[in-house]
């Protein structure tokens, strides 16, 4: 505990926590008001921590919408409790990071899901071909550990509010925002050897477009095909046709007077692109 709370590990321990943010816990003090707060409290805090009479606040109950319509129940601790666990855990760290598994990725200082990809990449190169993979049951309430569909779906969640129809926004609006995620999104899944993950993505994020535009045209999407280069009868059929938005998103029509070099004139990046 003495060294706990050195000033040193006590300094690093609150820039970790300033710099992961986060939700306030049951007590309601932000990260924000956080360093004001240990001002007035960490004597008494740090007095009941030196003869072990300190206890954690109870934590925060939320819960987070899950992909299938579930939720899943998270606690947040309060700030303090975060200052105090990050500031334990750099003592820990340095006892056990020496006992880790050389390639042991998860959840480790300065180590990453690239540095694993890299190691597997290297090691099929290197003529291996048997994989294991093992996993402890209701870990993190089974979290789906197949990470390419977790991330199709994931990005998809997020390429949705950015391009939910209801904005109502101009087309290069949306896509200067998309671009920022985009950006980042290809700057960390390039990568990945399997590309049709990220081709499905980004024809995913193509049709949400041509259905937002669809829907911006209302009564003109006639006019608006036959200004594209869509022949008189086909524009006539899609513009007259029963189907809603998405459905029409993926028809000839928009297809064709929307091209995929449509979009990508206007500056909307491609994940799967090299």
């Amino acid at each position: 505990m003495a060294r706990v709370l050195e000033r040193d590990n006590l300094m690093r321990a609150l820039k970790q926590v300033k710099c992961n943010k986060g939700a306030p816990g049951v007590d309601g003090v932000t990260v924000e008001a956080f360093p004001a707060y240990l001002q007035q409290y960490w004597p008494s805090i740090r007095a009941q921590l030196v003869v072990g009479r300190y206890r954690p606040k109870p934590v925060r109950r939320v819960e987070i919408p899950k992909l299938d319509g579930r939720k899943r129940k998270l606690g947040i601790p309060t700030v303090v409790d975060r200052f105090i666990q990050q500031a334990i855990a750099h003592v820990l760290q340095a006892q056990w990071e020496v006992r880790f598994h050389e390639h042991r990725y998860g959840f480790r200082p300065c180590c990453s899901a690239h540095q694993y990809i890299r190691h597997a990449q290297t090691t099929i190169k290197a003529g291996y071909c048997w994989f294991v993979s093992c996993d402890l049951d209701a870990f993190f309430d089974r979290v789906n550990h197949d990470v390419l569909r977790l991330i199709n779906r994931y990005m998809k969640a997020a390429v949705r509010i950015l391009s939910r129809r209801t904005r109502g926004h101009s087309l290069l609006r949306i896509i200067a925002d998309l671009k920022k995620t985009l950006l980042g999104w290809k700057a960390y899944f390039d990568i990945s050897e399997v590309l049709s993950h990220l081709r499905d993505v980004d024809k995913w994020i193509r049709r949400k477009l041509r259905c937002y535009l669809w829907k911006q045209w209302g009564r003109s999407g006639y006019r608006q095909l036959r200004r594209l280069g869509v022949d008189r009868q086909l524009a006539w059929n899609t513009a007259k046709s029963a189907h809603g938005p998405w459905r029409l998103s993926a028809s000839p029509a928009l297809y064709r007077g929307l091209p995929n070099r449509y979009f990508s004139d206007l500056g909307l990046p491609e994940l799967a692109a090299r």
